[in-house]
């Protein structure tokens, strides 16, 4: 809103205070309340001044007979204004004033933004990348209204950024102004609640959904957006990020998407398709430039006797893998590239994943677990009990941390550019126990599959492998603590 009244409009005073609030609700501060302003500038000394009526946009004061010949519409004046035990200071300037009101002066004040008053009407303020909030998710939050006992402010957030969000809420918080701090509660769906200090940066009045609404704009006090698990949990699941790159590049920290992966078996050629474009990318990053181009080049033989799987994010393909389950005659595909070990698991013992693929945005300890702990529940109910797979060198850290263990085995994988791969196992019954895992990583990972596999009765543990699991439980506080420092330490 900009300035109203930049000429000398005391031959019409009433029409001239019903343009500085627009069609905004007023608050009339009453007896009770704690409201007062302090003004200086111009002509004017400062002073204490009643508050007659204020809104959003603007406050009216009541000042001694006469103040009104000193000053002129358009003048600036820094007021303080006091709600409660906050004090809000700002400029404004001087819309309309009168005479005849009681004995005394009455002046009607509007905010002053310099930067929208300077030209820049219409630009974006906020210099921030902000997120919208989908209309279906939209998060709720409530805080305590710090010029009125007993009240309280309910709101819906529509956009976030870093540093601070923008909330929808209705015209009877007509109080809210410039500089006022508030502390809300949060809810955000399906990922929890947080408590923020935040500050009003602006206010404005716009149509949502067929009725006038007041549109808040505020500023984080203290820790910001990014501090709280909840917000990063709820932006990754519902945000319109493209990508957690460009999540990222926002200031946002997020742990892991884990939360937000879906899974589906490929059953239509569109599916099929996405699989093969995440293949292409594995081609041309595992094979250092190397390119496959057709089809054929990135399917066999062995997908039409596998489950292949696909991970979606917000409807994204993001990664895949296939599941062989080999009879004890089955040729695996690792053999197309060596002879198998004598040391190895029984064909018919285990499940072969391969042409495994997470796009380098997504990959992560906790992503790739979820994958394979996908994989895991799938061949526990198929009564297999080794994980068969491999990957490049450089890369198996990351599997050992999760239960892999190390065959000695390797080869050149011809269809990426004869990259060298290591082949590894993982004992799932072993590792859901925490026999090949430590107890930083067991609760972290795999804590929530064993309650699974439990309560479906999918393996039979006897009492000491209980005892031994009822360990790892109780470490883990000092597990997500050890499990923080060392995530932070890798990113």
């Amino acid at each position: 809103m900009g300035i109203l009244g930049l000429r000398d409009v005391r031959a019409e005073p009433q029409k001239s205070f019903e343009l500085l609030h627009g069609s905004t609700a007023l608050y009339d501060p009453q007896g009770d309340d704690h409201v007062f302003a302090e003004i200086e500038g111009g002509a004017i000394k400062a002073q204490k001044a009643k508050v007659w009526r204020m809104s959003p946009v603007g406050v009216e004061l009541l000042l001694p007979n006469g103040t009104e010949a000193q000053c002129h519409i358009g003048d600036a004046f820094g007021i303080k204004l006091h709600l409660g035990r906050q004090v809000c200071s700002f400029k404004s300037l001087l819309v309309s004033a009168s005479s005849r009101h009681r004995g005394g002066a009455r002046l009607g004040f509007r905010w002053f933004d310099e930067e929208l008053e300077s030209g820049f009407a219409g630009a974006e303020r906020r210099r921030e990348q902000r997120w919208m909030c989908p209309d279906e998710f939209l998060p709720t939050g409530v805080a305590i209204n710090p010029a009125k006992f007993n009240d309280y402010i309910y709101f819906r957030i529509i956009n976030i950024s870093r540093h601070g969000l923008s909330f929808v809420t209705s015209l009877r918080n007509k109080f809210l102004v410039p500089q006022m701090v508030l502390e809300p509660i949060i809810s955000w769906p399906m990922t929890g609640q947080s408590q923020s200090k935040v500050r009003v940066v602006r206010t404005d009045i716009h149509n949502w959904y067929g009725s006038e609404c007041l549109f808040v704009g505020v500023e984080c006090v203290g820790p910001d957006n990014a501090a709280h698990p909840s917000v990063l949990q709820y932006m990754l699941q519902f945000g319109s990020a493209e990508s957690i790159v460009a999540f990222k590049r926002a200031g946002f920290q997020p742990e892991h998407p884990a939360r937000d992966l879906t899974f589906a078996y490929v059953r239509t050629v569109a599916q099929y398709r996405q699989v093969l474009a995440l293949r292409q990318h594995k081609s041309m990053s595992g094979g250092k430039g190397l390119e496959t181009t057709l089809d054929e080049a990135r399917s066999d033989a062995y997908d039409t006797r596998s489950r292949i799987l696909v991970v979606y994010h917000q409807h994204k393909a993001i990664g895949t893998l296939r599941m062989m389950f080999h009879e004890y005659d089955d040729r695996m595909e690792i053999e197309e590239f060596i002879d198998l070990p004598d040391h190895l698991p029984r064909r018919e013992q285990c499940v072969e994943v391969s042409r495994f693929y997470v796009e380098p945005e997504f990959r992560s300890p906790k992503v790739v677990c979820e994958m394979l702990k996908y994989v895991a529940m799938v061949m526990l109910q198929a009564r297999r009990r080794w994980i068969v797979t491999s990957c490049m060198e450089d890369r198996f850290w990351l599997y050992k941390l999760i239960g892999a263990e190390n065959t000695g085995v390797t080869y050149q994988h011809r269809q990426l550019g004869a990259a060298s791969h290591l082949v590894f196992t993982i004992d799932i019954p072993q590792t859901m126990v925490g026999w090949t895992v430590s107890p930083i990583f067991w609760n972290r990972f795999y804590a929530d599959l064993f309650q699974y596999i439990t309560d479906a009765e999918l393996l039979d543990f006897t009492l000491a492998l209980r005892v031994r699991v009822g360990l790892n439980k109780l470490l883990a506080p000092a597990a997500k603590l050890a499990f923080q420092l060392f995530y932070t330490h890798k990113e």
